[in-house]
């Protein structure tokens, strides 16, 4: 390791694409010496990782072979800082820039590429209705039938990974190296799948999902190094907590080149801002008050129902992994939220839910009503949640890194920067965050990783 050390230093070991419907004959063309960079988007906002590879074409590939944006493309890279190799096995599925050199004796272009898996899954669209299934297993079913079979997962960790909520992790026939997490939901629904590809079919039944351990109602769906996640954000908190694979980074003033002390360099934030301070406009959608009228089409009634964060704060999950959050967290003072979001001032975020379902979790009454949707209880902690869960949000850039992935849980040790030059921990951009998005990019060997980062906590008080 100390001989190929390097912070910033990544390389593209192999690229092999291979024509369409010619994979095993031996054809495959090694790409390798025309990619001058790449890079490689995630986040858990996205149902599907993207890759975009920067070529510089001197013989010619482009058009004699021709690359007509349906090949597979096996690429492994390498960082030289903690010695991570990742590999994407995908299918490129545009190319685009497509610029002659000055010269005209080469053509500079980008190939857009998805994970084999995500292509495939991609050219099928879904109609089809589940009747009195839980929203997780209408995931897996989706996810079985268009992703991948799945299969009991063997763990090459180096250690037994602990799923939190009982939730499952399977291996994927398609791919033996990437898993399938899954976090089983609550109450049996009743919903048709109205031609949507299937990424979009597997947001459509997390949109409805619900589950009394993530009162967040915050189910997400979407792909990262590991593989795929279908699950809540209290899942991925847990997940990297109970298994202490929480990552740290450092930002502070002064970063040493010395060689000899690699662990700060590849911990250190080169650059940090905190993109996302307060704004009581966006507050005001929700985030501390909210209401829900909720029209029971079956008993001819009607209810409303407020929603107030003080009364509901300590059921949440914090970044830290810790039960709920406390009222001196939060970036407002609790004088001022109770004065500023009253119901006095109609001020609350008001929607309208039309109740066909019965409180039978069962599945309703001789299998005419439907059971418990929750369709209430979802809307108004999702609204609220997503508000705070970015109220601190953070832009972050340091060199390497490639270990760093959507959906991953870190842990930013900040210092406070001020006139007097004292050197203390700055308590509100410290803390536990979840990557919401990452960008690997790599320019000339030299790779250089973006994060968004998102906590709930406002002031978690760490001590550094």
């Amino acid at each position: 390791m100390a001989e190929t050390y390097n912070p910033s230093s990544c390389d593209v070991v192999s690229a092999q694409l291979t024509p369409f419907n010619t994979e095993g004959s031996g054809d495959d063309i090694d790409i390798t010496p025309i990619i001058v960079g790449f890079t490689i988007t995630q986040s858990i906002e996205r149902p599907a990782l993207h890759m975009a590879i920067q070529c510089y074409d001197g013989i010619g590939l482009l058009e004699s072979l021709p690359i007509r944006g349906e090949e597979k493309l096996k690429i492994t890279m390498k960082a030289h800082d903690l010695q991570i190799e990742k590999t994407i096995r995908g299918r490129i599925h545009s190319i685009d820039n497509v610029v002659p050199s000055t010269a005209r004796d080469a053509v500079g272009y980008t190939l857009h590429v998805m994970t084999e898996i995500s292509y495939e899954a991609a050219l099928y669209s879904i109609t089809t209705a589940f009747r009195n299934k839980p929203a997780s297993s209408m995931a897996h079913t989706i996810f079985k039938k268009y992703f991948s079979n799945t299969q009991d997962a063997v763990d090459d960790l180096g250690y037994q990974e602990m799923i939190p909520y009982g939730g499952k992790k399977y291996g994927m026939a398609k791919d033996l190296k990437r898993y399938f997490y899954l976090q089983p939901s609550e109450g049996f629904l009743r919903l048709t799948i109205p031609d949507f590809p299937p990424q979009d079919s597997m947001l459509f039944v997390s949109s409805k999902a619900y589950s009394a351990n993530s009162p967040s109602c915050s189910f997400r769906f979407f792909e990262n190094f590991d593989g795929y996640y279908w699950c809540t954000d209290e899942f991925l908190i847990q997940k990297y907590t109970n298994n202490n694979r929480i990552v740290e980074l450092n930002y502070q003033a002064f970063t040493t080149l010395d060689p000899r002390d690699a662990v700060s360099q590849i911990t250190a934030i080169e650059e940090m801002k905190n993109t996302h301070r307060t704004n009581l406009p966006s507050e005001l959608q929700g985030a501390y008050l909210n209401t829900v009228y909720e029209i029971d089409l079956n008993n001819h009634t009607a209810k409303r129902f407020n929603y107030k964060y003080l009364d509901s704060i300590k059921k949440y999950t914090a970044t830290t992994g810790s039960a709920g959050p406390v009222i001196e967290n939060d970036i407002h003072s609790k004088d001022f939220i109770e004065e500023t979001f009253n119901v006095s001032r109609g001020n609350a975020k008001q929607f309208m839910v039309f109740r066909d379902y019965d409180t039978d979790k069962t599945g309703g009454k001789g299998e005419v009503v439907r059971g418990e949707q929750h369709y209430k209880e979802i809307i108004q902690n999702r609204t609220s949640y997503s508000k705070h869960l970015n109220a601190t949000r953070v832009s972050a850039s340091l060199k390497g890194r490639l270990d760093l992935q959507a959906g991953q849980l870190v842990k930013v040790n900040a210092r406070k920067l001020n006139v007097s030059g004292e050197n203390v921990p700055n308590k509100q951009l410290s803390g536990n965050y979840l990557i919401q998005s990452v960008i690997h990019s790599v320019q000339q060997g030299l790779l250089d990783t973006d994060l968004k980062l998102i906590k709930y906590d406002w002031n978690d008080g760490v001590d550094i």
